[in-house]
């Protein structure tokens, strides 16, 4: 009678004569994914596999360990979560809907990009005197905020007023988005878009020099009449007053001219008599040359 007929082997397992001693028995219970004397013991009994996974056995002797396989977990018994391991910084790990093993962070909101929303559009994008703003869609982009600077342009690298002439006042850039150009005409004396209207264009000053009152605006136009001979808001009325002054110095020049014994009421003080041995006597000169006429 076979020793093996009383030695009962569960789960496939084959009796065995022990070599080198054929009295002895045992069981064979490899490839069958138990131990144990009969191959009674599932190493699978004492091991939990958490979130549905499933124990598997492996080598001989059997040695159970948790296939998290399509759980989306990790660790001995797959009670860890597959982005435990994985740092998204201001985005969230999140299970791949076509495989549960594979996560990756979803940066929607954060205005980060990058396999760990560790990457700042801002970061690569220059915006001058401007503000970097990130958009908080899917996909982060960085845009410039030129509001308040002055500054227009992707980058806010435009001045408005390098493309604005201002003739002579000085160009000034709005706060606003998009910032305009305008032209300060203050105490220039002129006006106009571009500092360019002179008042004194419109404002005929005859004989007088117009001037620009730069202490209002728009500036005023003014006629300044002096030493013209003339008055008026444009200078064209003549001055009574000045023409009986210059009347009075050209009658001056006239009695400068006399020749001969000059009257004690000689209006000219630096005159005296002259040319008193001609012929005859009295007369003018004529400007002050030798010609005298009588």
């Amino acid at each position: 009678i076979d020793r093996c007929q009383a030695l009962p082997c569960g789960h496939g397992g084959l009796c065995a004569h022990t070599v080198g001693n054929p009295d002895s028995v045992y069981c064979d219970c490899r490839d069958t994914g138990y131990n144990g004397v009969y191959c009674e013991v599932d190493p699978c009994a004492a091991l939990v596999c958490e979130n549905q996974a499933t124990c598997m056995k492996t080598g001989n002797p059997a040695v159970a360990s948790c296939n998290c396989a399509s759980s989306g977990f990790i660790g001995p018994t797959c009670g860890d979560d597959r982005c435990s391991i994985l740092h998204c910084g201001p985005g969230t790990c999140v299970h791949s809907p076509l495989s549960p093993d594979y996560v990756l962070c979803d940066c929607a909101g954060t205005g980060f990009n990058g396999a760990h929303c560790d990457v700042d559009p801002c970061a690569s994008d220059d915006c001058g005197p401007g503000q970097c703003v990130n958009s908080m869609g899917q996909t982060a982009e960085a845009s410039c905020n030129c509001t308040d600077t002055g500054f227009n342009g992707q980058h806010c690298e435009i001045n408005p007023c390098h493309i604005y002439s201002c003739v002579h006042g000085v160009c000034e850039q709005s706060k606003g988005s998009p910032a305009v150009a305008s032209c300060n005409c203050a105490n220039t004396g002129y006006f106009g878009a571009h500092c360019e209207v002179d008042p004194c264009d419109t404002y005929p000053c005859g004989r007088g020099d117009c001037q620009r009152d730069i202490s209002s605006y728009p500036p005023l136009a003014s006629c300044d009449c002096t030493d013209t001979g003339y008055k008026g808001d444009h200078c064209e009325i003549r001055d009574v007053k000045n023409l009986k002054e210059a009347l009075r110095l050209s009658q001056l020049f006239y009695y400068a001219q006399r020749s001969g014994h000059l009257p004690a009421d000689n209006p000219i003080p630096w005159r005296g008599d002259s040319a008193l041995y001609d012929c005859v006597q009295g007369g003018w000169y004529d400007a002050g040359d030798h010609v005298k006429f009588g």
